[in-house]
């Protein structure tokens, strides 16, 4: 048997998809833990319940829907913001109730936004965002998660003072082997380059972990009581949203997250069309990206049935997948059952869970993403968008992630108006000596234009007339009238792209400085868009001498 069939074989399959189906177990599990700590710690069971579900409709929905070898699964970057949202929801008032509720409204509107994008061919919108914004984001959500890592593994609320109790010497057993279990699972896959590089390693990471405690001699139940183990959570809760839960939510306090909820949303749509365009390489071969979109779209709205968490199609276990058993449907068919039967063990198997394993994990993934777009990311980027992408890390880690949003995209508007007012607006600046028409003139028709030409000016303008370039446009003219003011002035179009409101303001100068020369001003391939604005700086479209091309 060659080594691609044993690849794709049945058997590899299955033992893939239990792989990978024990891992979203306790990325489900992280994520929640992420949530619901500190004061909401008593609805993690509820929430891990929940996580577990949603991490079945992901892995289940993708496989059956989309392109065949795709996983999906629950995500880190939209979900780890649920701890911004659910921060809000408590300090406006609200309950955990109220934050189990804006998690299923959040999931709800981003199927809802994704379906929409979807039904008006939007898949390609990714390809204009700023990606120094996007770098930024993510770089943000990596801050997050490190955060909610240590959060997660000191078992503390977001809010408390995490730098005083890290240096707590009684804290060091809790967090000290969480940081070893991400620097493990950061550096060995570096050096060993296997699919099964990462599995293996959280794999050893468990086993190590118990063999230590029994060297030490601390017992399960001492290793939940000092808060290595997850411990007894009691039953694991899953169930659908009830009246009783609906009538305890404080709408207000909802509403008062619109602007944190949006930016879920948009961090969700941005990850999702990231990571769809991303499997063209995986899978190689072309993706449909409104198929994707919509097959994210309908596990997202069966999500929000079953209590919530974003999900959608994963690159990196998508790529995992295929190294492992090629490309098959099984794979996300028994990673779907897997997660299934952890709901109905629930608390027997997670009681077992090592906690520094979850924050440590937590801590990896934010690590990785810190590493991918601040330090890598110092190699791919101008130095002006190095320093956006900066800004907006500091900005989300010294205030919130919409206040970053909202300072990434203004700078990124100011470097390129910046960058775009370098371009001259002039691709050329010419006379009648030095162009002609195709048109073959007998000698004495050329001799005159030898002797006049140089009162003709013309100005073959290019690219967006706006506010950055519209000045230098007619400083550039105003300087050709020291010499000698032209009789004639040619302004062609055909390269410009359009013009605003400044470009207008500027032509009008241009007018008054013809008026005052006495100078015929001749427009070449003028659209109607183009006349619009030259009317609103005062040139009569009707009036005005007006050619199809330069060459007329």
């Amino acid at each position: 048997m060659s080594t691609t069939s044993l690849r794709e074989s049945p058997v590899s399959a299955v033992l893939s998809g239990l792989i990978i189906g024990f891992m979203q177990i306790i990325f489900a599990t992280s994520l929640a833990s992420l949530i619901f700590t500190g004061g909401l710690g008593s609805f993690l069971p509820r929430a891990i319940g929940i996580a577990i579900v949603a991490t079945a409709v992901a892995s289940g929905t993708v496989a059956l829907l989309s392109a065949r070898g795709v996983q999906g699964r629950i995500q880190s970057a939209p979900n780890a913001l649920f701890v911004a949202v659910a921060g809000g929801v408590l300090a406006a008032g609200g309950n955990p109730e109220t934050v189990l509720v804006s998690i299923v409204v959040t999931t709800l509107l981003t199927s809802a936004v994704i379906l929409i994008m979807t039904a008006l061919n939007l898949g390609a919108l990714v390809r204009f965002l700023p990606y120094p914004v996007v770098a930024g984001f993510l770089a943000g959500t990596g801050w997050l998660l490190i955060t909610g890592a240590i959060s997660t593994m000191l078992d503390a609320p977001s809010d408390a003072n995490i730098l005083m109790l890290l240096a707590s010497p009684d804290q060091f057993i809790l967090w000290i082997p969480g940081v070893l279990v991400a620097v493990a699972l950061l550096i060995v896959p570096r050096f060993i380059n296997h699919p099964l590089s990462l599995p293996i390693t959280l794999g050893l990471i468990i086993a190590i972990f118990f063999i230590g405690l029994r060297v030490a001699g601390i017992t399960l139940d001492e290793a939940a009581g000092i808060g290595l183990l997850l411990g007894d959570l009691g039953e694991i809760r899953w169930r659908l949203l009830s009246t009783d839960l609906l009538a305890q939510t404080n709408w207000q306090a909802i509403l008062a997250q619109s602007g944190t909820i949006a930016t879920v949303i948009a961090i969700s749509v941005v990850h999702l069309l990231l990571n769809a365009s991303g499997l063209e390489s995986v899978l190689e071969e072309d993706v449909d990206l409104n198929k994707e979109l919509r097959v994210s779209g309908l596990l997202n709205f069966i999500a929000t049935l079953t209590g919530g968490f974003i999900g959608y199609q994963s690159l990196s276990l998508s790529a995992l997948s295929t190294k492992l058993a090629g490309r098959t449907r099984l794979i996300g068919i028994i990673a779907a059952v897997v997660s299934i039967i952890a709901l109905l063990i629930g608390g027997e198997l997670l009681f077992f869970f090592p906690r520094p394993l979850l924050g440590g994990l937590l801590l990896f993934l934010g690590l990785e993403l810190i590493e991918d777009w601040v330090i890598s990311a110092w190699k791919r980027f101008a130095l002006p968008e190095y320093a956006v992408i900066l800004i907006i890390l500091v900005t989300i880690a010294t205030t919130d992630f919409l206040t970053g949003v909202g300072v990434g995209l203004v700078l990124m508007v100011i470097i390129f108006v910046v960058s775009y007012s370098q371009l001259s607006p002039v691709r050329s600046q010419l006379d009648a000596t030095m162009i002609r028409s195709s048109v073959e003139r007998p000698r004495r028709f050329r001799d005159t234009l030898d002797k006049l030409g140089k009162r003709v000016l013309i100005m073959e303008m290019q690219g967006f007339l706006f506010f950055g370039t519209a000045h230098s446009l007619y400083e550039r003219i105003r300087g050709a009238y020291d010499d000698e003011p032209p009789r004639y002035l040619i302004l062609d179009f055909s390269r410009v792209n359009g013009l605003d409101s400044s470009a207008a303001f500027s032509f009008s100068k241009v007018k008054r400085l013809a008026d005052q020369f006495k100078t015929e001003v001749v427009f070449t391939a003028a659209n109607e868009n183009h006349l619009a604005f030259l009317q609103y700086s005062g040139f009569d479209p009707e009036k005005a001498h007006r050619f199809p091309d330069l060459d007329h």
